[in-house]
């Protein structure tokens, strides 16, 4: 059994060895974002993490991505590499780190090798930095599921503290964690009981968190979250509802909008509707978890189910944010294999996704062929039908739990 866990960890590390010597050099750099990212390492190089957070210009991440720059821009200056090269070793370190971490949770080395192909586009091609918080957020899902609480406070909100998506997921943990399995008590009773019981391993933590963080790098973090959460652009490049209200409003409305096609920054009588939709949706699905037996697995399936949400009808929503699905639905598949082809489906959404953002930004407006417009277009109106798909499939199978 032993000489078998080694064979696979070997297999594991040759492969991850063989895309360090053969795929690094044979990587281009189109499409991507690395010239947006230099602007940060460089403030960071100069001034350290906290004051080059401190005095980046409108800066709408959290600090901890910061930090991870300065460790490349450090590194670079250390070993006189060059900075893009140290950037793309850091996002093949943190990919073997997560790679490393699933397969040391479920010992799935086939997941494993799912898992690798599905982050590649979006990191080492790309080059998005989602996977920075990958390790922290498999982290925080191992140390739940065994109910190491403590754990999943540090590694959760580390998680967040690199990118703001895994918030999305913090309302049906919170509910997760709450919950006993047996709600026999008024909710006043069982909050009050549930808050009790965690208020040394995950609510005493948090504040010492938050509290440490604002110290640190002051009012301009919570001024960070402000300007992420009120994104004026109607859909960054996702493939969702928004992107079909895009197209629609250049294609009828070319005086108001353009007819470029592109995202449109607007204010905030557009952005209503689809924040409404958005809030609406996302609490129809909290209610179901909340009815539903709050086990592992329905836990994964209903925060997936509702950081889709997130990602359909949300405002300011990105043609990477699709990553955090991708690792929930591998999640889910390795608990349950039937849910594979769910998470086959949104891997390949995602990267879909990628893919025809790619094909557009390589192009000038003058350039874009209709047929390019129209593929984004329908395959939007694809996206939106594949989660209306889930949404309804969850909702109606699920049985509900008897204890609520």
């Amino acid at each position: 059994m032993r000489k078998n866990l080694k064979s696979k960890l070997l297999l594991l590390l040759g492969s991850l060895l063989a895309l360090l010597l053969l795929g690094l050099p044979l990587i281009s750099r189109i499409g991507d974002d690395f010239y947006y990212w230099q602007i940060w390492l460089d403030n960071v190089a100069r001034l350290g993490p906290i004051e080059g957070y401190r005095t980046t210009l409108r800066v709408d991440y959290p600090p901890l991505t910061f930090v991870i720059f300065f460790g490349v821009a450090k590194f670079s200056h250390l070993f006189g590499l060059e900075l893009f090269t140290c950037f793309q070793l850091s996002l093949l370190l943190f990919l073997f780190l997560t790679l490393l971490l699933f397969w040391g949770w479920t010992k799935d080395l086939w997941l494993t090798g799912l898992l690798q192909l599905s982050l590649l586009l979006n990191s080492l091609v790309m080059h998005y930095i989602d996977l920075y918080f990958a390790p922290a957020l498999l982290l925080s899902l191992w140390a739940l599921k065994t109910r190491r609480f403590f754990l999943f406070t540090l590694f959760f909100s580390s998680s967040c503290l690199i990118k703001w998506q895994p918030l999305i997921l913090a309302p049906f943990i919170l509910i997760y964690l709450l919950d006993e399995g047996k709600r026999r008590v008024s909710i006043q009773q069982w909050f009050i009981r549930g808050f009790k019981r965690l208020g040394r391993a995950v609510i005493l933590p948090l504040l010492i968190i938050f509290t440490l963080v604002v110290a640190i790098f002051g009012i301009e973090f919570l001024m960070a979250f402000r300007r992420a959460a009120s994104d004026s652009t109607l859909s960054g490049n996702a493939l969702n509802f928004n992107w079909i209200l895009t197209h629609l409003l250049h294609l009828f409305y070319p005086n108001n909008f353009g007819v470029r096609f592109s995202p449109i920054g607007t204010d905030l009588r557009l952005l209503t509707i689809p924040k409404l939709v958005f809030l609406a949706v996302y609490f129809l699905v909290f209610l179901a978890f909340w009815k539903q037996k709050k086990t592992f697995e329905n836990l994964l399936r209903y925060a997936l189910l509702g950081y889709l949400t997130y990602f359909t009808f949300n405002t300011g929503v990105y043609e990477n944010h699709l990553f955090l699905a991708i690792l929930l639905s591998i999640s889910l598949s390795w608990l349950n294999r039937k849910d594979l082809p769910l998470f086959l489906t949104w891997t390949l959404l995602a990267n879909l996704n990628l893919l025809l953002t790619l094909r557009l930004t390589e192009k000038e407006p003058s350039s874009l062929q209709m047929g390019a417009i129209n593929t984004f277009f329908f395959s939007s109106i694809l996206e939106v039908s594949l989660f209306i798909w889930f949404f309804t499939t969850t909702l109606l199978n699920q049985p509900t739990n008897p204890a609520s």
